[in-house]
């Protein structure tokens, strides 16, 4: 196993990593695989290139994407923030989270019938509203406010 140094470099955190998908990443985390970036030394031989051993060529989009939908990855409702689902949890567990979240951090999720969750997230022109398909997470809809009717005064 071979020990990583920053090289005086400020970030050495592997952005191409396959561990990117679940690792936080920022300044002063560590890459969490074995040595992916190459030790001093086989940086050195590469030209003062990293290694990047667990890279994978591929779109990160679609890859993030198909981890969500296996329920690997939480997906993070409207792509900002703390609320999040995951696709393998019921109804009742969804509720459970969100609601937690609405009341850390701000919120309203709310029951609609057997197979719905409405959620209202602080600062979004929008809400969400959250669907499960024969108890399987199905998707989620965007909800976009619209004025249907108004006094003419």
């Amino acid at each position: 196993m071979s020990k990583q140094v920053s090289l005086g470099r400020p970030d050495i955190s592997c952005t191409s990593c396959i561990y990117l998908l679940n690792h936080p990443r920022g300044k002063g985390k560590v890459c969490p695989c074995d040595g992916c970036l190459g030790s001093n030394e086989e940086i050195s031989a590469n030209g003062g290139k990293y290694l990047y051993r667990h890279y994978e060529k591929g779109d990160g989009v679609k890859a993030r994407l198909e981890a969500e939908r296996r329920g690997e990855a939480n997906i993070v409702i409207g792509h900002e923030g703390e609320h999040e689902v995951n696709a393998s949890w019921s109804l009742e567990d969804a509720y459970q989270h969100l609601a937690q979240t609405c009341e850390n951090v701000g919120g309203l999720v709310t029951h609609l019938g057997q197979y719905r969750l409405e959620l209202c997230k602080p600062f979004d022109p929008h809400y969400y509203n959250l669907e499960w398909l024969n108890g399987k997470f199905y998707r989620i809809m965007q909800v976009t406010e619209k004025e249907w009717w108004r006094d003419e005064d």
